[in-house]
């Protein structure tokens, strides 16, 4: 890379670290807000995305505030209640049953964005199965996986399209850093991410 923000060892040594425990290719970035704006940032517009109503308050806000200047549609929901996400799923689904995936595009069919458990109210999701059954509307699946780690789930073998970290919290152990990540297995998301956060200077 020519810029360290494109890129360096020490991001190289990190991100081999997370991809291999999260089973996919990770990317670092300068926070966990900075992560999950980067995914949200690659969603078509208008974008339309279910996402937990106990979600991490840092993501419900940069959802309000990209809704409000009209590039994006979401709906919170319970996402212990596995049926009730993917009804709501169902109804944010302008082409049910479009492919999800790098055919499709990412976002391109909604996006269903996951917690478990959530931050901070701790509601568990079906993982498997929430993945299942938005995929099979089209839509594509993230996960923030802050709260669990790697080493107690890891949602891409779950069905999950990427995980993100707020690395500031469990990853790192302590409250000295600043740090996100996001890992995915799609070599089509990676890129756009990559894109993202060289441009956003993330």
């Amino acid at each position: 890379p020519v810029y360290g923000r494109d890129g360096n060892p020490t991001w190289a040594a990190l991100e081999e670290v997370l991809g291999a425990l999260e089973g996919g290719r990770a990317l670092a970035f300068a926070s966990g807000m900075a992560a999950v704006s980067a995914v949200l940032e690659t969603l078509p517009i208008p974008g339309r995305v279910v996402v937990p109503g106990d979600a991490y308050n840092g993501t419900r806000r940069f959802l309000s505030d990209v809704a409000s200047r009209g590039r994006l549609r979401f709906r919170t929901v319970d996402v212990s209640d596995t049926a009730a996400t993917l009804r709501v799923c169902a109804e944010m689904c302008d082409t049910p049953g479009r492919p999800s995936g790098p055919e499709g595009g990412f976002g391109t069919g909604g996006l269903l964005w996951l917690e478990s458990p959530t931050n901070p109210l701790l509601s568990v999701a079906d993982l498997p199965a929430l993945c299942e059954g938005a995929h099979a509307l089209g839509m594509d699946v993230v996960v923030d996986n802050t709260f669990a780690s790697p080493l107690l789930q890891r949602p891409l073998a779950l069905g999950a399209d990427a995980v993100v970290h707020s690395a500031t919290k469990i990853l790192s152990g302590h409250s000295d850093v600043v740090m996100g990540a996001v890992v995915t297995a799609r070599p089509d998301l990676a890129g756009l991410l990559e894109r993202r956060r060289s441009l956003h200077g993330a």
